[in-house]
């Protein structure tokens, strides 16, 4: 796909897990609470939910691309649906670190091909990542024989990679989300970020819709109305305060994507814990890009149980040691080199 869509793709999956993130609140009387109560109660347990030790969570998603002919392109299409399912343990309060495993399942089309399917596993477990792919689709391009081979040494077979604590801190941090509990300890910047969430606004409005079951769990549904320029300013600010500012064209194109998307969400809240038991996100967004036009669909099913209940996370016994070097030099992978 065209350039357009790598760019804005991770743009709309920030903005979604910004949304995803923030949208939790009490269901306690919440029908007769104010929009500026509703938000301190959903920003409260925004809060619950991030400084959680432990938990399951549950990601279904439909993903649809669409570009349009142009001169020297034809158009494209790619439609992708699957899931995103895992446990975690905090390990490290203080360098905000986790020990997780997941399994993300899918399959995708493109131009209207037969789907393509894959599934794989991963382990992060202290200092080390896990991973083996348990199915992979072989591509039928030429040009891609080298893909297949490399693809069929990982298949069916558990490696380890190590990850420096600090590294994994990185990987795991949440963009434009990650704030400290709130102590005596706590630096300048920290406090500042602090206030900046109390004071921002996250939505248009939230609207309560009755109570559901999430996983057993009793939940309060909402329809909850994003505030685009409201998530833009508290992007920016995030950045200029914590001293990583967005440059002025990641600005343009973030706010360019905001104008040119449409979202819309159902979010059910745990009633008697206080978190976010399940998100439905919906984005439709048209091209920035005027000599890529185009337009996208996303769908995330979020759903979050057994929170600050211990998980069991196990490092695979049978994980090979990743060496790149020896992998290269494998029986069958022949054609590839190291330079």
């Amino acid at each position: 796909m065209k350039n357009m869509w790598s760019r804005n793709i991770v743009r709309t999956l920030l903005i979604g897990a910004t949304v995803l993130s923030i949208a939790a609140c009490s269901g306690s009387g919440v029908s007769d609470l104010s929009k500026d109560e509703m938000q301190d109660q959903i920003k409260e347990a925004f809060l619950n939910s991030q400084y959680a030790e432990s938990g399951k969570f549950d990601v279904g998603f439909d993903v649809d691309l669409q570009s349009e002919e142009v001169v020297g392109s034809p158009a494209e299409n790619l439609v992708v649906e699957g899931s995103f399912f895992g446990a975690y343990n905090s390990i490290d309060k203080e360098l905000g670190t986790y020990d997780s495993s997941f399994d993300l399942s899918g399959t995708g089309s493109y131009n209207g091909s037969e789907p393509m399917s894959v599934d794989l596993s991963v382990v992060m477990k202290e200092e080390s990542l896990y991973f083996i792919l348990n199915e992979v689709p072989t591509l039928d391009d030429p040009e891609l024989a080298s893909v297949n081979t490399m693809a069929a040494l990982f298949k069916g077979k558990w490696w380890s990679v190590p990850v420096p604590a600090e590294v994994l801190a990185q990987t795991q941090d949440t963009t434009w989300l990650t704030l400290p509990p709130e102590s005596d300890d706590l630096t300048e910047e920290q406090k500042q970020l602090h206030e900046l969430f109390k004071a921002a606004e996250f939505f248009e409005s939230v609207e309560f819709e009755g109570t559901e079951s999430v996983e057993g769990v009793r939940s309060d549904k909402f329809e909850v109305t994003l505030d685009a320029e409201g998530i833009f300013d508290y992007a920016v600010s995030y950045g200029e305060i914590s001293g990583d500012p967005m440059s002025v064209e990641d600005e343009e194109s973030l706010k360019a994507l905001f104008e040119s998307s449409e979202i819309e969400m159902e979010v059910y809240i745990a009633q008697k814990d206080k978190y976010l038991s399940r998100v439905v996100l919906m984005v439709e967004a048209e091209s920035t890009d005027s000599e890529a036009p185009g337009e996208m669909s996303l769908m995330f099913d979020f759903v979050l149980t057994q929170l600050n209940k211990p998980q069991t996370i196990e490092a695979p016994e049978d994980a090979t040691p990743f060496d790149l070097g020896a992998l290269l030099g494998a029986p069958g992978a022949g054609g590839f080199e190291l330079n």
